[in-house]
């Protein structure tokens, strides 16, 4: 092709016609430069599409993090489940002194005074606050809603976990300069003074008190919050990407009780007769889809997931936040068909949303 132009100016110039030689050079100046702009927007097109895979690669690991995180505290809730009940039997003064003295037994005398931490999986979402390419504004509601997961919520679990950790340290530090007998409990030993203090001090049963509101691991407490929204986020970064298939893990977290992390109320499929399109007393509409074990609430047909709700009892169902207390209890007919539902928040406010189809 430069042959080509060249033997053209060539004969324009051996025939002396200025003119026609200089719109023809300008002409070719304009074809390098559209060349060029033409190779520069497809240098911006792979780069973006090189972007993108690469954020949909990192938000694929952050699911990874989300589903250890719930691995983890599925191994959690059992023993903050069993230290709960334990602490009742404390506070209630129905541990015995011969429960106190069984070899296998010795774990009471460390009810209120142990704490294991947990550590959560955040490696995949510094990739994201490390990230030096374009992010596309399309990406900008899922990121806001990964950095309330990881920044807000994830400081809300260390400041609690960290005022836990050092209270139990204080406790320790209290026994060990009050009490000589504090030297035996580390060393898996007692005498009479430990088990009259551990039997009948009411200061161990205020200490057992606060561990058992405290304690993160207990029942509807704040790792199975957390575990929650790890499921909700994990429903929302598969849905932006198009992913269809769920781990089995997360339709159980969205149909499990609240009372009992161990028992589930239902199947995914029982939900499903609550999906459809509801409208409110403003003449807003709402879709309605149940996946995944939980219920997932559309603004538009089109929309992306708007509020998420899991199930609580019957045909209770409660969204999954930290910031607000809002339920809604789904209605039905004389022929047991859903006809609506009503919501109720904190405010004491309640409006009925009809099944319009």
């Amino acid at each position: 092709m430069p042959i080509i132009f060249k033997n053209i100016r060539r004969k324009l110039a051996a025939q002396n016609r200025a003119a026609a030689y200089i719109r023809y050079a300008l002409g070719e100046i304009v074809l390098v430069v559209i060349g060029i702009l033409i190779a520069l927007q497809v240098n911006n097109w792979n780069q973006e599409r090189k972007d993108k895979q690469h954020l949909n690669n990192i938000l694929q690991e952050i699911q990874g993090d989300l589903l250890s995180d719930i691995h983890h505290i599925n191994l959690f809730l059992p023993g903050g489940k069993r230290l709960d009940s334990l602490a009742t039997r404390i506070i209630d003064g129905k541990i015995t002194e011969e429960e106190y003295k069984d070899p296998k037994k010795y774990y009471l005398f460390w009810v209120g005074l142990t704490y294991t931490p947990f550590y959560q999986q955040n490696n995949a979402y510094k990739k994201i606050e490390d990230f030096s390419g374009n992010i596309p504004d399309s990406y900008d509601l899922l990121l806001s809603r990964l950095n309330d997961f990881y920044v807000t919520e994830s400081n809300t679990l260390n400041d609690v976990e960290k005022t836990f950790n050092n209270t139990i340290e204080a406790r320790h530090q209290y026994l060990s300069r009050t009490y000589s007998w504090y030297h035996l409990l580390r060393n898996h030993k007692y005498n009479h003074a430990m088990l009259e203090w551990y039997l009948h001090s009411d200061q161990y049963k205020n200490f057992v008190s606060r561990y058992k509101a405290d304690q993160i691991a207990k029942p509807d407490g704040l790792l199975f919050s957390y575990q929650l929204h790890a499921a909700a986020l994990y429903i929302r970064i598969s849905d932006f990407l198009g992913i269809k298939k769920i781990p089995p893990e997360i339709p159980a977290l969205g149909l499990i009780h609240s009372h009992d992390s161990t028992e589930y109320s239902g199947n995914p499929n029982y939900l499903k007769k609550y999906n459809g399109t509801y409208q409110g007393p403003e003449k807003y509409q709402i879709i309605i889809k149940a996946e995944h074990g939980f219920l997932l609430i559309h603004t538009s047909n089109a929309g992306s997931i708007s509020l998420i709700f899991r199930h609580i009892k019957e045909d209770t169902f409660k969204w999954i936040t930290n910031n607000y207390d809002y339920s809604i209890t789904f209605t039905y007919d004389n022929k047991h068909h859903v006809n609506g539902f009503q919501d109720h928040n904190s405010g004491g406010k309640s409006d009925f949303h009809k099944k319009i189809k």
